[in-house]
Formats: C-alpha cells, structure tokens, sequence
C-alpha cells in the first residue's frame, strides 16, 4: 500500500538496512515514478513508459519477474493491492483504471467513466475495505477526486466524484481516516471529504500547488501536508483550521513521514523552479512544528517521501540531470535521533518516490531509469 497505511504515516517500527548493500537489482520496462506496492512475497511496479506503460511483478526474495502487463498509457503511481479479491488497481495515463488479478497479471477489467478526461494518473488509490470503496485523483485539467465501489470487484461503480478547482488536477493520493479523504490538489487546496456521500467537509488554501499527498497521525486528530509555497502545514482534521506552518526555502512538494511514538513529522523539500539547493529534510515536532533537526544534500535539486524503519529515516534524491557532468539519484539514510546520515546509495537515475518497507525492514526502491533494488 502507498506509504504503508490508509493514513499515508509511512511508518514501521522494524529496523531497516544498516548498510547501502543491495541484494539484489532488477530492470523494468521504463522509468519507475511511483513506489513499489508489496504484497506478501509479491513486489509490483509500474513503469513511465510511453505510450503503454507496464505493471510488473517481481519475486522479493530473488528479484526476478513473474509477470508483466502492458496498459494503454504510461503508469505513474503506486498500486493498490486488495488480497480478498487477489485483486491489484491502479490508473494509467489512456484515462483508465485497470484491476488485474495479482497472482497472474491477468486483466479482469478496465473501466473508464464519462467523467473520465484524459488524463495522467499520478494519484496513488487507497482502498476502504469496510466500505469496498477506491479512492484517487485524476490530472485532467479540472481535477476530480473518485470513490469507485468494489463491492463487485468485477464490476467497478461510480460511488461520487468532486470537482477541485482551476489547475492540472490531483497529483498526490488520497489519505482516509475517520470516514474522511484528505487530499490536496493543484489549486493549492487541501480538501477533506466525507467518504461515504462525498461532500466537501472542509478545504484550506495554500499559497501554492498541493503536490504532496497528506499524512494522518494515528489518533487520527492531525493532517500533515506540503504545499510548493514552501510551507509544511499541520492541520486539524476535524476543521481544517492552521495549527501550525513551517516555512522552508524550496518546495514542499514530497509526503511527510509520520512518527507518532517520537512525536515528530519528516518533510522533505525541493528547489522547485530555483536555482539555489533546497534539497533539504526536516525533522519537526509535531505539535509545534519546532525544528529537532535539519539536514541539506548539497549535491541534491530535492529530496523526496521519506520513509520511517526502526531508528532510521531513508529519503531518495533527484537531480537535474543524470547524463554525464550530473550527479546521480542517491538514497538515503539517517539516524532518527540525530539526523546523522548513516550511508548513501548511489543510482543511476533520480529516486523521486518512497521506497516500500517489508515486515522484516528490507526496503525495495525504483529509479527513473528503471533500475529496482532491494535492500535489507
């Protein structure tokens, strides 16, 4: 699932890799822009391809493939795998939302809506079970947020769809909590919507387009968001009202990782459109938004979704070119304590996308050059 959880917390209280040591690395169809999903012993990916993009399974103790999907367009988000149903969903960019059967890669069904404009799906879905409903954004210009029922899970139904505002629409996936999605969107909105029926609870404006997809504190009281206006926004979930902002320099434009044990909240920056380095991540406390520590790569333009394992926090790099005379994609990891980095694994290409954390800490990434690695 994206970010580990329905609340996006990205949190795991098993000890992740001590060293930069991969155990494996596979090659995918194309660039990987969204993170891996796991499921059991099972690892699926999507790939940036043009113009069909691919799914992919790949075996997480050997790294080799089981099977491959290709879909009508380029696949730029996170699957979401439903188990009852051995079921994985995920959008592409020809405008439809695919279910495959995980265990096969085998399509039983692709549905498309009239709402449906032709858009680029990088909104990761997250799945009710109680309810059987998906939730996801849409990039289409006009920016819809879907619940689509599963309660057929071979006959997918429109539950509501909610219009955002003026821009490219929902890049970042949705967070549930409470009976409530929280998502923001390119209007600089962050909308919190009642599950069930639809309607808007709430919306607060930023000064800046919502790229990051919010995360939820487990007692579930708390909304933690980015905004491109450099800002990392606390909000109250019931309200939507400001409790507190941290102005950074750059974008905030990556999904917190959220660690309620250690009362604290990571945000992770890029320089957006600047010139100087923002690439930066921040350890804040999160009642207070009081910085415990920061961190800057030098040699990085941003940092992107960092994850929690254990006593460490590991965050991917991108930067502005990976041809010769250009850094590459690096991954790191620091003490969550000190903010000390413990080691850098360098790749060939940027890593703009969280890494996915299996139950005993092992960590399984995907470059924009298609390179996946498996880390314990």
């Amino acid at each position: 699932m994206f970010r580990r959880s329905p609340v996006h917390d990205a949190c795991s209280t098993v000890d992740g890799p001590t060293t930069n040591t991969t155990v494996w690395t596979a090659s995918t169809a194309g660039a990987i822009y969204g993170s891996p999903a796991l499921a059991n012993t099972t690892l699926f990916v999507g790939s940036y391809t043009t113009p069909r993009g691919t799914m992919a399974a790949y075996d997480t103790a050997t790294g080799a493939t089981q099977w491959q999907f290709q879909a009508g367009g380029a696949i730029g988000s996170t699957p979401v795998h439903i188990p009852p149903y051995d079921l994985l969903v995920f959008g592409a960019d020809d405008g439809c939302l695919y279910g495959l059967e995980a265990s096969t890669g085998v399509q039983l069904w692709k549905w498309r809506h009239a709402k449906f404009g032709k858009f680029n799906m990088a909104s990761s879905p997250v799945f009710d079970a109680e309810s059987s409903l998906l939730f996801f954004g849409t990039s289409d210009r006009t920016g819809h947020i879907f619940a689509v029922s599963l309660a057929l899970p071979l006959a997918p139904e429109l539950q509501w769809a909610r219009a955002t505002g003026v821009g490219d629409g929902v890049p970042g996936g949705p967070a549930l909590s409470g009976g409530t999605v929280t998502v923001g969107a390119n209007d600089g909105k962050v909308y919190n919507i009642d599950a069930e029926s639809g309607a808007v609870r709430w919306t607060t404006q930023t000064s800046g387009v919502v790229y990051s997809s919010p995360a939820i504190s487990r007692d579930g009281q708390i909304v933690f968001v980015g905004s491109n206006d450099g800002n990392c926004f606390a909000l109250n979930h019931s309200t939507g009202a400001v409790l507190w902002s941290f102005l950074t320099p750059g974008w905030a434009d990556s999904s917190p990782a959220v660690d309620d044990a250690d009362g604290a909240v990571y945000f992770a920056t890029s320089n957006g459109n600047g010139f100087q380095n923002y690439a930066a991540l921040f350890k804040l406390k999160m009642t207070t938004g009081d910085v415990m520590w920061s961190d800057v790569l030098a040699s990085a333009d941003g940092l992107y979704d960092p994850v929690i394992a254990g006593s460490k926090i590991y965050a991917g790099s991108i930067n502005a070119g990976t041809t010769p005379g250009y850094p590459p994609g690096y991954l790191v990891a620091w003490e969550k304590a000190s903010g000390t980095r413990s080691w850098m694994l360098e790749t060939g290409g940027h890593l703009g996308a969280a890494a996915a954390l299996g139950a005993a800490g092992e960590l399984y990434i995907g470059d924009q050059r298609g390179h996946l690695f498996k880390l314990v």
